[in-house]
């Protein structure tokens, strides 16, 4: 492998044993229990730029992605509850394309776990008016 290529080591901790020396036990604890105690998120970002834990990126990886997915469709699951058919809301700033972000909408009907909009003012190639969007794209509207 090329030098430029290679990840920089972490850092180690030089322990010599000698002969007859017994090392201390290690104890783990089961992956299911929570951290005895509160987790320094320093100390963990630190552990996985240093390499310690790259034998469990992918673990990690799946840990973090899973709990980020859960996340998400509990807050869809809340917006979700707030909607009801016939409310009039605006289109929030996480959607694309840009010149939607704004505009005003009327829930129109829900579709599976996505809501059916009508905007007020057909713009661009939403020229029906007709847009299906989710529950955490939507925002109260801001009455003039």
């Amino acid at each position: 492998m090329a030098k430029r290529h290679r990840r920089p080591s972490a850092p180690t901790a030089k322990t010599t044993v000698q002969h007859g020396q017994r090392l201390p036990a290690v104890t783990t604890t089961p992956s299911c229990a929570p951290p005895p105690e509160p987790l320094e998120i320093g100390v963990l970002i630190a552990a996985i730029e240093f390499g310690v834990l790259d034998d469990h990126l992918a673990r990690l990886g799946a840990a973090i992605n899973n709990r980020y997915a859960n996340l998400q469709r509990a807050e869809e699951l809340i917006a979700s509850s707030h909607l009801h058919v016939g409310d009039r809301m605006q289109l929030g700033h996480n959607l694309r394309p840009l010149y939607l972000h704004g505009r005003a909408v009327t829930v129109v009907e829900k579709d599976g776990d996505r809501w059916i909009v009508r905007l007020d003012e057909p713009v661009g190639r939403f020229a029906d008016g007709d847009l299906r969007v989710s529950s955490t794209q939507l925002d109260p509207l801001d009455e003039v």
